[in-house]
Protein backbone atom coordinates (compact mmCIF):
# COMPACT_ATOMS: atom_id res chain seq x y z
CA UNK A 1 0.00 0.00 0.00
CA UNK A 2 1.32 3.64 -0.67
CA UNK A 3 2.28 6.13 1.95
CA UNK A 4 -0.31 8.50 2.29
CA UNK A 5 0.60 12.08 2.53
CA UNK A 6 -1.85 14.37 4.23
CA UNK A 7 -0.21 17.52 3.98
CA UNK A 8 -3.54 18.94 1.67
CA UNK A 9 -5.84 17.33 3.71
CA UNK A 10 -8.33 19.54 4.73
CA UNK A 11 -10.52 18.59 7.59
CA UNK A 12 -14.29 18.54 7.00
CA UNK A 13 -16.62 20.79 10.03
CA UNK A 14 -17.51 17.56 12.28
CA UNK A 15 -14.01 17.24 12.28
CA UNK A 16 -12.87 20.73 12.78
CA UNK A 17 -15.41 21.44 15.44
CA UNK A 18 -13.84 17.72 17.38
CA UNK A 19 -10.75 19.35 16.98
CA UNK A 20 -11.44 22.69 18.45
CA UNK A 21 -12.17 21.11 21.74
CA UNK A 22 -9.72 18.11 21.93
CA UNK A 23 -6.39 17.49 23.90
CA UNK A 24 -3.23 18.84 22.56
CA UNK A 25 0.66 17.66 22.93
CA UNK A 26 0.97 20.21 25.59
CA UNK A 27 -2.45 20.81 26.61
CA UNK A 28 -4.64 18.30 28.19
CA UNK A 29 -7.93 19.54 28.71
CA UNK A 30 -9.94 16.36 30.22
CA UNK A 31 -7.14 15.59 33.26
CA UNK A 32 -10.01 15.19 36.17
CA UNK A 33 -12.00 12.61 35.87
CA UNK A 34 -15.27 14.38 37.56
CA UNK A 35 -18.41 13.05 38.17
CA UNK A 36 -22.27 14.69 37.47
CA UNK A 37 -25.35 13.33 39.02
CA UNK A 38 -28.52 14.95 38.51
CA UNK A 39 -31.90 15.19 40.79
CA UNK A 40 -34.85 15.03 38.54
CA UNK A 41 -37.11 16.21 41.73
CA UNK A 42 -35.19 19.21 42.43
CA UNK A 43 -33.63 20.21 38.85
CA UNK A 44 -30.45 19.97 40.28
CA UNK A 45 -26.81 19.06 39.65
CA UNK A 46 -24.16 17.81 41.62
CA UNK A 47 -20.75 17.66 40.85
CA UNK A 48 -17.99 15.08 42.28
CA UNK A 49 -14.90 17.01 42.01
CA UNK A 50 -12.26 14.51 41.09
CA UNK A 51 -9.48 13.73 44.50
CA UNK A 52 -6.95 11.67 42.48
CA UNK A 53 -4.83 15.23 41.14
CA UNK A 54 -4.75 16.21 44.72
CA UNK A 55 -1.44 17.38 46.16
CA UNK A 56 2.09 17.51 44.88
CA UNK A 57 5.24 17.11 46.61
CA UNK A 58 8.71 17.06 44.83
CA UNK A 59 9.65 13.99 43.49
CA UNK A 60 12.98 13.62 45.40
CA UNK A 61 10.92 14.38 48.56
CA UNK A 62 8.25 11.80 47.68
CA UNK A 63 11.07 8.93 47.43
CA UNK A 64 12.62 9.50 50.63
CA UNK A 65 8.82 9.58 52.40
CA UNK A 66 9.67 12.95 53.62
CA UNK A 67 6.99 15.30 53.96
CA UNK A 68 7.63 19.34 52.60
CA UNK A 69 7.21 22.01 54.35
CA UNK A 70 3.76 24.08 54.19
CA UNK A 71 3.56 25.45 50.72
CA UNK A 72 4.60 28.77 51.85
CA UNK A 73 0.77 29.47 52.22
CA UNK A 74 0.54 32.33 55.24
CA UNK A 75 -2.86 31.91 56.80
CA UNK A 76 -2.22 34.96 58.37
CA UNK A 77 -1.46 37.46 55.07
CA UNK A 78 -2.70 34.89 52.48
CA UNK A 79 -0.49 36.85 50.17
CA UNK A 80 -1.32 35.01 46.81
CA UNK A 81 -4.97 35.86 47.44
CA UNK A 82 -5.60 31.67 47.14
CA UNK A 83 -7.61 31.36 50.31
CA UNK A 84 -9.87 35.12 49.56
CA UNK A 85 -10.67 33.30 45.96
CA UNK A 86 -11.69 30.07 46.89
CA UNK A 87 -14.17 31.99 49.67
CA UNK A 88 -15.45 34.20 47.46
CA UNK A 89 -16.25 30.91 45.23
CA UNK A 90 -17.80 29.51 47.72
CA UNK A 91 -19.74 32.15 48.63
CA UNK A 92 -21.43 31.65 45.18
CA UNK A 93 -22.27 28.22 45.37
CA UNK A 94 -23.26 25.47 47.76
CA UNK A 95 -19.62 24.07 47.88
CA UNK A 96 -19.26 20.72 50.38
CA UNK A 97 -15.01 20.81 50.91
CA UNK A 98 -12.97 17.73 51.45
CA UNK A 99 -12.24 17.01 55.04
CA UNK A 100 -8.42 18.42 55.09
CA UNK A 101 -6.86 20.64 57.21
CA UNK A 102 -6.61 23.02 54.20
CA UNK A 103 -10.06 23.11 53.58
CA UNK A 104 -11.55 23.62 57.37
CA UNK A 105 -9.80 27.05 56.95
CA UNK A 106 -12.30 27.59 54.15
CA UNK A 107 -15.21 27.44 56.66
CA UNK A 108 -13.95 30.25 58.91
CA UNK A 109 -14.38 33.76 58.25
CA UNK A 110 -11.05 34.97 59.11
CA UNK A 111 -7.45 32.72 58.01
CA UNK A 112 -6.33 34.85 61.13
CA UNK A 113 -8.10 33.45 63.86
CA UNK A 114 -6.84 29.92 63.07
CA UNK A 115 -3.48 31.56 62.69
CA UNK A 116 -1.79 30.08 66.14
CA UNK A 117 -4.04 26.72 65.19
CA UNK A 118 -2.21 26.32 62.01
CA UNK A 119 1.47 27.23 62.73
CA UNK A 120 4.08 24.35 62.83
CA UNK A 121 1.61 21.78 60.78
CA UNK A 122 2.87 20.27 57.91
CA UNK A 123 -0.43 20.53 55.16
CA UNK A 124 -0.10 18.90 51.61
CA UNK A 125 -0.16 21.55 48.61
CA UNK A 126 -3.27 20.80 46.72
CA UNK A 127 -2.82 21.35 43.06
CA UNK A 128 -6.30 21.75 42.73
CA UNK A 129 -8.30 22.78 46.08
CA UNK A 130 -11.54 21.48 45.09
CA UNK A 131 -10.24 18.15 44.60
CA UNK A 132 -12.32 16.05 46.64
CA UNK A 133 -14.87 18.81 46.93
CA UNK A 134 -18.70 18.57 46.30
CA UNK A 135 -20.84 21.46 44.53
CA UNK A 136 -24.72 21.30 43.77
CA UNK A 137 -26.29 23.64 41.51
CA UNK A 138 -29.54 24.50 40.13
CA UNK A 139 -30.17 22.80 36.54
CA UNK A 140 -28.23 26.04 34.07
CA UNK A 141 -26.55 27.83 36.61
CA UNK A 142 -22.65 26.49 36.31
CA UNK A 143 -22.82 26.68 32.32
CA UNK A 144 -24.64 30.20 32.60
CA UNK A 145 -21.85 31.22 35.53
CA UNK A 146 -18.92 29.89 32.90
CA UNK A 147 -20.42 31.45 29.76
CA UNK A 148 -20.64 35.15 31.98
CA UNK A 149 -17.46 35.21 33.94
CA UNK A 150 -14.99 37.82 32.72
CA UNK A 151 -12.96 36.47 31.14
CA UNK A 152 -9.82 39.00 30.85
CA UNK A 153 -10.13 39.61 34.96
CA UNK A 154 -7.53 37.84 35.86
CA UNK A 155 -5.73 36.77 32.67
CA UNK A 156 -2.85 38.68 33.63
CA UNK A 157 -2.21 35.43 36.00
CA UNK A 158 -2.35 32.80 33.58
CA UNK A 159 -0.08 35.10 31.23
CA UNK A 160 2.75 35.42 34.10
CA UNK A 161 2.52 31.75 34.98
CA UNK A 162 3.28 30.78 31.65
CA UNK A 163 5.91 32.85 31.17
CA UNK A 164 7.59 31.96 34.32
CA UNK A 165 7.18 28.07 33.80
CA UNK A 166 8.11 28.48 29.76
CA UNK A 167 11.50 26.61 29.14
CA UNK A 168 13.27 30.10 28.37
CA UNK A 169 12.70 31.62 31.62
CA UNK A 170 13.52 28.27 33.82
CA UNK A 171 16.95 28.76 31.71
CA UNK A 172 17.38 32.21 32.29
CA UNK A 173 16.80 31.09 35.87
CA UNK A 174 19.96 28.88 35.84
CA UNK A 175 17.50 25.62 35.81
CA UNK A 176 17.11 22.72 33.78
CA UNK A 177 15.07 22.43 31.03
CA UNK A 178 12.73 19.48 31.01
CA UNK A 179 13.84 16.34 28.87
CA UNK A 180 11.88 13.54 27.52
CA UNK A 181 10.26 11.60 30.47
CA UNK A 182 10.00 7.81 30.28
CA UNK A 183 6.57 7.03 31.56
CA UNK A 184 6.44 2.67 32.67
CA UNK A 185 3.06 2.48 34.50
CA UNK A 186 0.32 4.14 35.33
CA UNK A 187 2.04 5.75 38.63
CA UNK A 188 4.70 7.59 36.81
CA UNK A 189 1.92 9.07 34.26
CA UNK A 190 -0.28 10.25 37.61
CA UNK A 191 3.19 11.59 39.19
CA UNK A 192 3.79 13.68 36.09
CA UNK A 193 0.16 14.95 35.67
CA UNK A 194 0.30 15.97 39.29
CA UNK A 195 3.51 18.20 39.39
CA UNK A 196 2.00 19.72 35.81
CA UNK A 197 -1.19 20.60 37.22
CA UNK A 198 0.88 21.82 40.67
CA UNK A 199 2.68 24.75 37.49
CA UNK A 200 -0.85 24.97 36.11
CA UNK A 201 -2.31 26.21 39.15
CA UNK A 202 -0.13 28.59 40.27
CA UNK A 203 -2.38 30.75 38.00
CA UNK A 204 -5.35 30.08 40.61
CA UNK A 205 -6.58 33.84 40.17
CA UNK A 206 -7.57 33.01 36.73
CA UNK A 207 -8.74 29.61 37.60
CA UNK A 208 -10.85 30.75 40.55
CA UNK A 209 -13.03 33.05 38.43
CA UNK A 210 -15.79 30.36 37.46
CA UNK A 211 -16.23 27.05 39.21
CA UNK A 212 -16.06 25.17 35.58
CA UNK A 213 -12.51 26.30 34.99
CA UNK A 214 -11.58 25.76 38.39
CA UNK A 215 -13.07 22.11 38.59
CA UNK A 216 -12.00 21.17 34.82
CA UNK A 217 -8.52 22.98 34.97
CA UNK A 218 -6.55 22.39 31.39
CA UNK A 219 -3.06 20.45 32.13
CA UNK A 220 0.23 22.44 30.56
CA UNK A 221 2.63 19.56 29.88
CA UNK A 222 4.56 23.05 27.94
CA UNK A 223 3.73 26.43 29.44
CA UNK A 224 4.17 28.71 26.35
CA UNK A 225 2.32 31.34 24.38
CA UNK A 226 1.11 28.77 22.16
CA UNK A 227 -0.60 26.55 24.72
CA UNK A 228 -2.52 29.46 26.53
CA UNK A 229 -3.38 30.86 23.62
CA UNK A 230 -4.99 27.42 22.15
CA UNK A 231 -6.62 26.82 25.63
CA UNK A 232 -7.81 30.37 25.76
CA UNK A 233 -9.26 29.84 22.32
CA UNK A 234 -10.90 26.81 23.35
CA UNK A 235 -12.83 29.09 26.45
CA UNK A 236 -13.98 31.23 24.34
CA UNK A 237 -15.19 28.87 21.65
CA UNK A 238 -17.31 26.87 24.23
CA UNK A 239 -18.84 30.54 25.77
CA UNK A 240 -19.87 31.50 21.97
CA UNK A 241 -21.40 27.78 20.73
CA UNK A 242 -23.53 27.55 23.86
CA UNK A 243 -24.98 30.32 24.63
CA UNK A 244 -25.42 31.03 20.63
CA UNK A 245 -27.00 26.96 21.64
CA UNK A 246 -29.40 28.76 24.83
CA UNK A 247 -30.67 31.91 22.13
CA UNK A 248 -31.76 29.32 19.15
CA UNK A 249 -33.04 26.36 21.18
CA UNK A 250 -34.47 28.21 24.27
CA UNK A 251 -34.96 31.86 23.92
CA UNK A 252 -39.19 32.37 22.90
CA UNK A 253 -38.24 36.10 21.72
CA UNK A 254 -35.54 34.84 18.70
CA UNK A 255 -37.33 34.42 15.75
CA UNK A 256 -40.68 33.87 17.09
CA UNK A 257 -42.83 33.47 14.20
CA UNK A 258 -39.97 30.94 12.74
CA UNK A 259 -39.27 28.94 15.95
CA UNK A 260 -42.25 29.76 18.51
CA UNK A 261 -43.99 26.37 17.65
CA UNK A 262 -40.70 23.73 17.82
CA UNK A 263 -39.76 22.36 21.49
CA UNK A 264 -36.48 23.19 22.79
CA UNK A 265 -35.26 19.76 20.95
CA UNK A 266 -36.37 20.27 17.68
CA UNK A 267 -34.57 23.55 17.94
CA UNK A 268 -31.71 21.74 18.81
CA UNK A 269 -31.42 19.47 16.02
CA UNK A 270 -32.24 22.67 13.78
CA UNK A 271 -29.21 24.22 15.17
CA UNK A 272 -26.75 21.07 14.37
CA UNK A 273 -28.41 20.82 11.23
CA UNK A 274 -27.85 24.60 10.19
CA UNK A 275 -24.30 25.19 11.81
CA UNK A 276 -23.18 21.12 10.13
CA UNK A 277 -22.25 19.65 14.06
CA UNK A 278 -23.14 16.47 15.13
CA UNK A 279 -26.22 16.73 17.41
CA UNK A 280 -25.07 13.54 19.66
CA UNK A 281 -23.01 13.67 22.69
CA UNK A 282 -21.40 10.05 24.27
CA UNK A 283 -20.90 9.65 27.78
CA UNK A 284 -19.75 6.95 30.35
CA UNK A 285 -22.23 6.12 33.25
CA UNK A 286 -22.49 4.25 36.19
CA UNK A 287 -25.91 2.93 37.44
CA UNK A 288 -26.10 2.16 41.07
CA UNK A 289 -29.47 0.84 43.81
CA UNK A 290 -29.64 3.17 46.24
CA UNK A 291 -32.06 4.06 49.58
CA UNK A 292 -34.44 6.85 48.60
CA UNK A 293 -36.69 6.73 51.74
CA UNK A 294 -36.30 9.60 54.65
CA UNK A 295 -34.86 7.83 58.04
CA UNK A 296 -38.88 8.07 59.17
CA UNK A 297 -40.05 6.39 55.76
CA UNK A 298 -37.63 3.92 56.61
CA UNK A 299 -38.28 3.13 60.05
CA UNK A 300 -41.31 0.60 59.59
CA UNK A 301 -39.11 -1.85 57.55
CA UNK A 302 -36.42 -2.25 60.09
CA UNK A 303 -38.74 -2.66 63.19
CA UNK A 304 -42.05 -4.46 62.12
CA UNK A 305 -39.61 -6.72 59.50
CA UNK A 306 -41.74 -8.40 56.63
CA UNK A 307 -43.91 -6.08 54.83
CA UNK A 308 -45.28 -8.83 51.86
CA UNK A 309 -47.80 -10.70 54.32
CA UNK A 310 -46.86 -14.60 54.38
CA UNK A 311 -49.22 -17.07 52.48
CA UNK A 312 -48.90 -19.58 50.52
CA UNK A 313 -47.33 -17.71 47.87
CA UNK A 314 -44.79 -16.23 50.02
CA UNK A 315 -43.81 -20.18 51.14
CA UNK A 316 -44.04 -21.01 46.91
CA UNK A 317 -41.56 -17.77 46.53
CA UNK A 318 -39.56 -19.64 49.44
CA UNK A 319 -38.93 -22.40 47.86
CA UNK A 320 -38.16 -21.26 44.75
CA UNK A 321 -35.59 -19.73 45.58
CA UNK A 322 -33.93 -22.10 48.07
CA UNK A 323 -34.57 -19.77 50.79
CA UNK A 324 -35.09 -20.85 54.77
CA UNK A 325 -38.50 -20.63 56.09
CA UNK A 326 -38.58 -17.72 58.22
CA UNK A 327 -36.80 -15.88 55.75
CA UNK A 328 -38.57 -12.03 55.57
CA UNK A 329 -38.21 -9.27 53.15
CA UNK A 330 -37.16 -6.09 54.24
CA UNK A 331 -37.28 -3.46 51.23
CA UNK A 332 -37.03 0.27 52.08
CA UNK A 333 -37.48 2.87 49.67
CA UNK A 334 -35.49 2.53 46.60
CA UNK A 335 -34.47 4.29 43.18
CA UNK A 336 -31.60 4.45 40.79
CA UNK A 337 -28.84 6.78 40.79
CA UNK A 338 -27.15 7.39 37.69
CA UNK A 339 -23.59 8.65 37.95
CA UNK A 340 -22.10 10.34 35.09
CA UNK A 341 -18.51 10.85 33.98
CA UNK A 342 -17.20 14.16 32.89
CA UNK A 343 -13.65 15.01 32.37
CA UNK A 344 -13.24 18.50 30.54
CA UNK A 345 -15.32 22.14 30.91
CA UNK A 346 -16.86 20.57 27.53
CA UNK A 347 -18.47 17.34 28.45
CA UNK A 348 -19.90 19.29 31.53
CA UNK A 349 -21.45 21.32 29.02
CA UNK A 350 -22.98 19.01 26.94
CA UNK A 351 -24.43 17.17 29.61
CA UNK A 352 -25.99 19.91 31.74
CA UNK A 353 -27.41 21.52 27.89
CA UNK A 354 -28.80 18.12 27.46
CA UNK A 355 -30.69 17.81 30.78
CA UNK A 356 -31.95 21.21 29.92
CA UNK A 357 -33.57 19.83 26.55
CA UNK A 358 -34.91 17.27 28.56
CA UNK A 359 -36.48 18.75 31.25
CA UNK A 360 -37.53 21.58 28.48
CA UNK A 361 -35.97 24.08 31.27
CA UNK A 362 -37.85 28.22 30.81
CA UNK A 363 -34.62 30.22 29.54
CA UNK A 364 -35.01 34.27 30.14
CA UNK A 365 -32.92 36.87 29.14
CA UNK A 366 -33.05 39.28 32.15
CA UNK A 367 -35.07 43.10 31.42
CA UNK A 368 -32.04 44.46 33.92
CA UNK A 369 -28.58 43.01 32.91
CA UNK A 370 -29.79 41.61 29.68
CA UNK A 371 -28.13 37.60 30.43
CA UNK A 372 -29.40 34.85 29.98
CA UNK A 373 -31.17 32.68 33.46
CA UNK A 374 -33.18 29.83 34.27
CA UNK A 375 -36.49 30.24 36.08
CA UNK A 376 -36.96 28.11 38.85
CA UNK A 377 -40.45 26.13 39.42
CA UNK A 378 -43.39 28.11 38.78
CA UNK A 379 -41.55 31.06 39.83
CA UNK A 380 -42.45 34.07 37.04
CA UNK A 381 -39.73 36.26 37.19
CA UNK A 382 -38.22 38.62 33.84
CA UNK A 383 -35.20 39.72 36.27
CA UNK A 384 -32.09 37.15 37.58
CA UNK A 385 -30.75 36.91 40.12
CA UNK A 386 -27.11 37.85 40.00
CA UNK A 387 -25.75 40.68 41.87
CA UNK A 388 -25.61 44.22 39.58
CA UNK A 389 -21.78 45.12 39.02
CA UNK A 390 -20.55 47.32 41.26
CA UNK A 391 -23.93 47.00 44.03
CA UNK A 392 -24.78 44.51 46.61
CA UNK A 393 -28.23 44.80 45.07
CA UNK A 394 -29.58 42.30 42.68
CA UNK A 395 -31.16 42.20 38.94
CA UNK A 396 -34.21 41.04 41.10
CA UNK A 397 -34.51 44.00 43.57
CA UNK A 398 -33.68 46.67 41.22
CA UNK A 399 -36.54 44.79 38.88
CA UNK A 400 -39.10 44.70 41.46
CA UNK A 401 -37.91 48.32 42.40
CA UNK A 402 -39.17 48.99 39.02
CA UNK A 403 -41.73 47.38 38.81
CA UNK A 404 -43.45 48.67 42.28
CA UNK A 405 -42.55 52.86 40.28
CA UNK A 406 -44.25 51.52 37.71
CA UNK A 407 -47.53 50.22 39.05
CA UNK A 408 -47.96 53.46 41.17
CA UNK A 409 -47.12 55.84 37.94
CA UNK A 410 -49.85 53.80 36.48
CA UNK A 411 -52.24 54.21 39.00
CA UNK A 412 -51.42 57.64 39.70
CA UNK A 413 -51.84 58.63 35.90
CA UNK A 414 -55.05 57.07 35.64
CA UNK A 415 -56.81 58.52 38.47
CA UNK A 416 -55.42 61.98 37.93
CA UNK A 417 -56.83 61.95 34.07
CA UNK A 418 -60.29 60.33 35.35
CA UNK A 419 -60.66 63.21 38.03
CA UNK A 420 -59.95 65.94 35.50
CA UNK A 421 -61.98 64.55 32.53
CA UNK A 422 -65.32 64.66 35.01
CA UNK A 423 -64.22 67.99 36.45
CA UNK A 424 -64.11 69.58 33.17
CA UNK A 425 -66.67 67.34 31.47
CA UNK A 426 -69.26 69.00 34.01
CA UNK A 427 -67.79 72.66 33.37
CA UNK A 428 -69.37 71.98 29.98
CA UNK A 429 -72.94 72.09 30.82
CA UNK A 430 -72.48 75.35 32.33
CA UNK A 431 -70.63 76.73 29.78
CA UNK A 432 -67.35 77.45 31.25
CA UNK A 433 -65.78 75.30 28.64
CA UNK A 434 -66.83 75.14 24.95
CA UNK A 435 -67.14 70.89 23.71
CA UNK A 436 -64.52 71.57 21.11
CA UNK A 437 -62.04 72.81 23.73
CA UNK A 438 -63.06 69.91 25.76
CA UNK A 439 -62.37 67.31 22.99
CA UNK A 440 -58.67 68.78 22.06
CA UNK A 441 -58.16 69.32 25.34
CA UNK A 442 -59.11 65.16 26.14
CA UNK A 443 -56.99 63.81 23.42
CA UNK A 444 -53.96 65.94 24.70
CA UNK A 445 -54.92 64.93 27.57
CA UNK A 446 -54.82 61.13 26.81
CA UNK A 447 -51.73 61.36 24.93
CA UNK A 448 -49.56 63.13 28.11
CA UNK A 449 -51.17 60.07 29.98
CA UNK A 450 -49.73 57.85 28.21
CA UNK A 451 -46.20 59.58 28.48
CA UNK A 452 -46.74 59.65 32.25
CA UNK A 453 -47.66 55.37 31.85
CA UNK A 454 -44.32 54.65 29.73
CA UNK A 455 -42.45 57.15 32.57
CA UNK A 456 -41.54 59.99 30.15
CA UNK A 457 -42.99 62.28 32.27
CA UNK A 458 -43.78 62.22 36.27
CA UNK A 459 -47.13 62.46 37.96
CA UNK A 460 -46.36 65.70 39.44
CA UNK A 461 -45.90 67.16 36.10
CA UNK A 462 -48.47 65.44 34.44
CA UNK A 463 -50.99 66.99 37.40
CA UNK A 464 -49.51 70.11 36.91
CA UNK A 465 -50.29 70.33 33.21
CA UNK A 466 -54.00 68.87 33.86
CA UNK A 467 -54.29 71.55 36.43
CA UNK A 468 -53.47 74.44 34.11
CA UNK A 469 -55.10 73.38 30.85
CA UNK A 470 -57.83 75.88 31.24
CA UNK A 471 -56.51 79.37 32.39
CA UNK A 472 -60.05 80.25 34.30
CA UNK A 473 -59.38 77.46 36.45
CA UNK A 474 -58.52 78.69 39.84
CA UNK A 475 -57.26 76.76 42.60
CA UNK A 476 -59.43 76.98 45.76
CA UNK A 477 -56.38 77.47 47.70
CA UNK A 478 -55.70 80.14 45.51
CA UNK A 479 -59.13 81.64 46.26
CA UNK A 480 -58.87 81.70 50.28
CA UNK A 481 -55.18 83.43 49.97
CA UNK A 482 -56.33 86.03 47.56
Amino acid sequence: MSKLDFTEYIPDSTEKYIKDRSNRRSVILDTMSNRVRFDENTKTLTLLIDERIAYAYESAEAESGVHPEPSELDYESDPDGLYTELQQLAKRFDITFYDTPFHENLREESFADNADKNAGKNYPYYANALSGATVTLPLGQGMLDFLYFEIKKNLSALTFISVFHSDDAVKKLGGKVRESVSVKNRDDLDQIMTVAMEHTMDAHPFFYSSLYTAAFPPCFLDFNEKSTAFYLKYLSVLRREFLEKIEFCFDKDYFPEVLGNLSPVQRYELYCDIRDIPSAFASTSDYKVITSGSPKEMLPFFTHGNNIPDGEQMNEFRRKYGLKEDYKIYQPPKKLRVVTQVNSIFERLNYEFFKMLECEATVRKCRNCGRYFVVKGNYNTEYCDRPVEGSVRTCQAIGAEKAYKEKISTEDAWKLYKKYYKRYYARIAVGTIKEKNFRRWNAEAAYKRDDCLAGAITSAEYENWLEGSFKNRVKKNALKES
